[in-house]
């Protein structure tokens, strides 16, 4: 039940629904990693990250409880520590798409966009039909100014999730800076419509 209240995006219930499964099962990995990720998603950093490293106590090969406390780890701008935990994780399970793709966030956060490309390009390789690598790179790219780059990025991300807001006023964004303000306002028009209203 806690990963479809997850998908909902009812945290409070996932939490709820992790917590009695950890309570009958209190050695259960899984519950705690899912835990994690509802407080991480919540916004409450510090539970998740105390939930991923009792996952990561109980089932210390668990790549995805790294990879959610690096994620925590870099919204509290504990780079480092992300960095740690995403290079665990890629140890741990080398063909998984997401230890670099968390790792490409935070090199973004550092300002590294030149690593932050790498990873995202290694994520995609691992799973082509993951539109947020694609929407990732594309905003790496536009830091380093490479526009082109990053509206083919962008329009990936559309092609495979039609209903990616951000990535919409995203592509406007870019479209904008290279001056086709006609591009640009449908694409804000259609995050706008999708409930996006900007940065």
């Amino acid at each position: 039940m806690g990963r479809s209240f997850l998908a909902k995006g009812d945290f409070d219930s996932a939490i709820s629904s992790y917590t009695e499964a950890i309570r009958s099962h209190p050695r259960d990995a899984v519950a705690f990693y899912g835990r994690g990720v509802a407080y991480d998603r919540k916004g409450d950093h510090d539970k998740a990250i105390t939930d991923f490293s009792e996952a990561i106590r109980l089932e210390p090969k668990l790549a995805v409880a790294y990879c959610g406390r690096a994620l925590a780890h870099e919204q509290k701008r504990d780079f480092e520590e992300a960095l740690s935990d995403c290079n665990e994780a890629i140890r741990l399970s080398p063909k998984l798409a997401e230890a670099y793709y968390t790792r490409g966030i935070t090199y973004i956060k550092k300002g590294d966009a030149d690593k932050a490309i790498l990873d995202y390009t290694e994520a995609i390789r691992l799973n082509p039909k993951f539109p947020l690598a694609y929407h990732n790179r594309g905003v790496a790219y536009k830091d380093k100014g490479e526009y082109d780059a990053a509206i083919a990025d962008y329009t990936e991300s559309i092609r495979l999730n039609g209903k990616f807001a951000q990535a919409y006023y995203n592509r406007g964004y870019a479209y904008e800076k290279k001056g086709d303000l006609e591009k640009a306002e449908k694409d804000f028009a259609k995050a706008k419509s999708l409930g996006y209203q900007g940065k």
